[in-house]
């Protein structure tokens, strides 16, 4: 990063860790005790407790839990190599205090080789009083990344979190749960809120069903697929306006998995992405082969299981006349509420989530996470309406109320029923200061990059005139170039401009000119 950046004042509001305080000294205090909190314990026999053989570790049973469950454990999964494990912890959290009997739960988390200590430690500290193993596996490490089918189209491409191998984990749960007593096993992704009792999902009849899962009929098939490819490869099954399943909380039937060898078709599928001559589907990279895999062997969750896209900046056409159809007039949409819908494309800002009321599990899918909130400031925060139940911190909440068929609606920024499910000294523990930067970094980077490059050519411009001058002055003796003796100024070209050396002769009067646009 160039000397010369400096980065920005951020606030911390809403729980974090005060960092923009007034003394560099105060700053370095709270840093050094953060970082202390977040590194402390790992030093020393952290794989106590390890199995060398198969390199994971033991379930750990607290002894904070006593007596035995009235039923059979559920197993919950969850797949993450991300550095900031905030979002990791109020998941297993939320969902240990939302459960009846929070002594069924045995959570498994997936991450890598290098992460694996510190997610133990931090688990041992900060999720005292469930159930846990932390799994690593350096060998399916290097296949999960070898499977990431980076193509220029992608929309991976720009996207650290999309982009992430763990994103396929969920795949090789059957590879990952080896005991014989985990027949089914529940995934969630790691940046959801749990507010109902995960046994009602994990204690369903699945009727003989592969996955169970709430559907998205705001994304079909043909949306997502590129289902022409796709039918010149011999797939041509697919109904196009199939509803897309969400994965980010499905139910998995391991047995049947293991049965029907389903892993085994999972690599081709990204295979046939990576070396295709098109995209076989259009967004995200495991949502689709997830779809495809899974067909239409699943059985329907009930939406209030997966309130999703808490994290996206707007809404869809198709999303907004869905809430429009709730009865929302434009007094309260544009005016209560103070929403903006585009005059072109009937697009709403921010995005607002109705299913939040009555939500069992509320999903921070798409890119604003909540415990990234500072990075994001400046963008519209993402609306929820309140939860019946919603009980309001002492902390002052911004809401904004209308009236939806004669009743109050109120509603709230999303982050809101993120925020407080941590103390502050758990955000700060547990947050990754340096991957809040990255976004940041790599702009200076860039920026310092173009600048250097901008440089480093008008240097060799004037290196170039200056030896054209020498040499013109030379050639005449030493006299004053004239303007219509030797070269012309068409003749000379700046190194900027080097590579239109083969360009038309309509023009080339300007060539000497420089193109202040260019940079």
């Amino acid at each position: 990063m160039p000397p010369s950046a400096k980065p920005k004042k951020r606030s911390t509001a809403g729980g974090s860790c005060h960092v923009a305080v007034i003394s560099v000294s105060a700053v370095t205090l709270v840093l050094t005790l953060c970082m202390a909190m977040r590194m402390g314990g790992i030093s020393g026999s952290v794989r106590v407790g390890m199995d060398a053989k198969n390199d994971r570790s033991a379930v750990r049973r607290p002894s904070l839990i006593s007596g035995l469950a009235a039923g059979p454990p559920i197993h919950i999964a969850f797949c993450t190599d991300d550095t900031d494990l905030r979002g990791l912890v109020v998941a297993m959290k939320t969902a240990a205090a939302a459960t009846g009997d929070p002594r069924r739960l045995v959570f498994h988390i997936v991450t890598s080789t290098g992460l694996a200590p510190l997610v133990t430690t931090m688990l041992n500290t900060y999720a005292k009083g469930v159930q846990f193993e932390v799994l690593q596996d350096t060998d399916l490490e290097v296949r999960l990344t070898a499977m990431v089918p980076y193509r220029p189209t992608s929309t991976i491409m720009n996207n650290q979190e999309l982009g992430s191998p763990f994103n396929l984990a969920p795949f090789f749960l059957d590879e990952l749960l080896t005991d014989a007593e985990v027949k089914r096993v529940l995934y969630l992704e790691p940046d959801v809120v749990v507010l109902g009792d995960v046994a009602q999902i994990f204690d369903m009849d699945m009727k003989g069903k592969l996955v169970v899962a709430v559907k998205d009929c705001f994304r079909r098939f043909d949306d997502v697929l590129n289902l022409a490819q796709l039918a010149r490869l011999g797939f041509s099954k697919f109904d196009p306006q199939s509803c897309m399943l969400q994965r980010g909380v499905h139910l998995l039937d391991l047995e049947k998995y293991r049965a029907q060898h389903l892993r085994a078709k999972v690599e081709p599928w990204f295979t046939r992405y990576r070396d295709g001559e098109e995209d076989l589907w259009y967004e995200g990279l495991a949502g689709a082969p997830f779809n495809l895999i899974v067909g239409d062997d699943y059985l329907e969750l009930d939406p209030m299981w997966n309130c999703f896209n808490l994290g996206e900046p707007e809404m869809g056409f198709e999303q907004v006349k869905a809430v429009r159809q709730l009865g929302f007039d434009h007094k309260s949409l544009l005016y209560d509420l103070d929403l903006e819908i585009a005059d072109k494309t009937g697009s709403m800002t921010p995005h607002l989530s109705v299913c939040s009321s009555t939500a069992k599990v509320l999903h921070f899918s798409g890119m604003l996470k909540p415990w990234l909130r500072e990075v994001w400031l400046g963008t519209p925060a993402p609306m929820c309406a309140l939860p019946a139940d919603f009980q309001a911190p002492e902390r002052q909440i911004d809401t904004k109320e209308t009236t939806l068929k004669g009743q109050p609606f109120k509603i709230m920024a999303c982050v809101e029923l993120w925020v407080g499910q941590l103390s502050e000294q758990e955000d700060c523990a547990l947050k990754d200061f340096d991957k809040e930067w990255i976004g940041e970094e790599l702009r200076w980077y860039n920026y310092y990059k173009k600048e250097q490059t901008r440089q480093q050519k008008e240097a060799e411009d004037k290196a170039a005139r200056t030896k054209f001058k020498k040499e013109d002055r030379a050639a005449r003796g030493g006299a004053a170039p004239t303007a219509d003796s030797g070269k012309t100024k068409a003749e000379w070209k700046p190194a900027s401009e080097a590579a239109d050396d083969n360009i038309d002769d309509v023009g080339t009067e300007n060539l000497g000119e420089k193109d202040e646009d260019a940079d």
